[in-house]
């Protein structure tokens, strides 16, 4: 748990480097933590503007834990960041079955495309 405290503090201090490389340490250990040793090295990446290396450590962090909810939202807002349409669409609808009434996600989402002419249903949007 510490490393990943650690790493995190680091993300938030905006050290992205440290961060990831902390986070890459964390994840050499099985335990409760590794799902979101995987997000912040993501998050990290999509930082330091390595977007597709992000992308594909989201889906390596998927392949371990395929229900992990933040996994599926990070992979899915990377990918607005590149500007995929399909694979935004389709990893934010997996991340929306797992925690589909979260206010900040019903609000945040729709404003992300409202550029891109995304549809949302109606109970998403702002």
């Amino acid at each position: 748990m510490a490393l990943y405290e650690l790493s995190y503090s680091l993300y938030l201090t905006k050290d992205y480097k440290k961060s990831v490389e902390i986070a890459y340490k964390g994840a050499q250990y099985k335990s409760e933590y590794l799902s979101q040793f995987y997000v912040s090295i993501g998050n990290g990446l999509d930082m330091l503007g390595e977007s597709k290396k992000a992308v594909d450590v989201f889906k390596q962090g998927i392949k371990i834990q395929p229900d992990n909810n933040l996994l599926y939202y990070n992979i899915a807002y990377t990918y607005s960041r590149l500007g995929d349409v399909e694979e935004t669409k389709k990893n934010y609808k997996r991340q929306h079955i797992w925690i589909p009434t979260i206010p900040a996600l019903m609000r945040l989402w729709p404003n992300c495309f409202k550029k891109r002419a995304i549809e949302f249903p109606p109970y998403l949007r702002s």
